[in-house]
């Protein structure tokens, strides 16, 4: 905080502190005398504690203050506890009670038919300031989680799927896990051909892909077989009877990928390193990339090919 606005800050509670003060100590006469003398002690102490306040951050002038200030102290607390107490700390600037305490004490004293009102809108303002602190605490902190997350190594080597007779479908597994919380406990095995059993996979192929991807599939003749999309640069060819098993409903939205019945063979992923510029669809791609090609061969046959259906 800038010194120059802290000496005026003392300066100024002082002011207020002498005259409250005044006030408190001259004789007056009245009814009321003995509440305005405890609405001036108040106004007194509310001086004294903003000169308190003001040298306090005057002799602390390098640390961060102000909401910005707050923000970073907010970052290296460990706990809800740290950042509720850091609110409720009066020495910060996110408290800013005291002058509102007073007020308070005034409209009370004087049985004012606005003092549950002024009461009930300081605590609305002062909880919304900490229900915002905490839930940006939760944010900072979450995304902190996520970046000191282990680095997702992802294996382009080829793979083979070995199928009997079942029927199969070739489809971004993000699709299928949509609106549940197994995608995100496993998406790091989908990008890295990690499934398992005990995850519901039998048997099934699955890689993280580049933003370049061979998505339509042909026969050796060169007719439509299907076409696949990714939303998470993630796919994978599944039985179609664990996907449905993850997720029944997913039965309506099979055209979210490829559906292929009664597959008996073989489906490869193969990965080639494409090196830019290169070719993609009819356009130039001035960046390096790994594009997954996708070959079926058994009962049925089926390629990834550039294609304009």
């Amino acid at each position: 905080m800038n010194k120059t606005f802290c000496y005026f800050g003392m300066v100024a509670g002082s002011i207020v502190f002498a005259c409250a003060f005044v006030m408190f100590v001259l004789p007056t006469t009245g009814d009321d005398v003995m509440k305005m003398k405890m609405i001036s002690a108040a106004v007194a102490l509310g001086g004294l504690f903003s000169v308190f306040r003001a040298w306090y951050h005057y002799r602390h002038a390098d640390e961060p203050m102000g909401w910005k200030g707050s923000l970073l102290l907010i970052q290296q607390m460990k706990n809800r506890g740290e950042v509720v107490r850091y609110f409720f700390n009066p020495m910060q600037m996110r408290f800013r009670t005291a002058w509102e305490l007073v007020i308070l004490v005034a409209l009370i004293l004087f049985k004012s038919r606005f003092a549950i009102v002024f009461a009930l809108l300081m605590v609305g303002v002062k909880g919304l300031l900490l229900f915002n602190e905490l839930r940006y605490w939760k944010a900072y902190h979450k995304l902190k989680d996520l970046e000191n997350m282990p680095e997702v190594t992802y294996d382009h080597e080829d793979a083979v799927m070995e199928v009997r007779g079942q029927d199969i479908i070739i489809v971004d597994p993000c699709y299928f896990c949509a609106d549940t919380d197994f995608w995100e406990a496993n998406w790091q095995h989908f990008c890295n051909n990690e499934l398992t059993e005990e995850m519901g996979f039998r048997n099934a192929l699955s890689f993280s892909v580049s933003d370049y991807q061979i998505t339509d599939l042909v026969d050796d003749s060169g007719a439509e077989v299907g076409s696949w999309s990714s939303d998470s640069n993630t796919v994978g060819c599944f039985l179609l009877d664990d996907v449905l098993r993850i997720n029944p409903d997913f039965a309506k939205e099979l055209e979210c990928g490829m559906v292929i019945r009664n597959f008996s063979g073989q489906v490869r992923f193969h990965f080639e390193q494409k090196t830019s510029p290169w070719t993609f669809y009819g356009q130039e791609v001035e960046e390096d990339a790994v594009v997954l090609y996708i070959e079926g061969a058994g009962n049925r046959q089926f390629h990834s090919q550039e294609v304009d259906l």
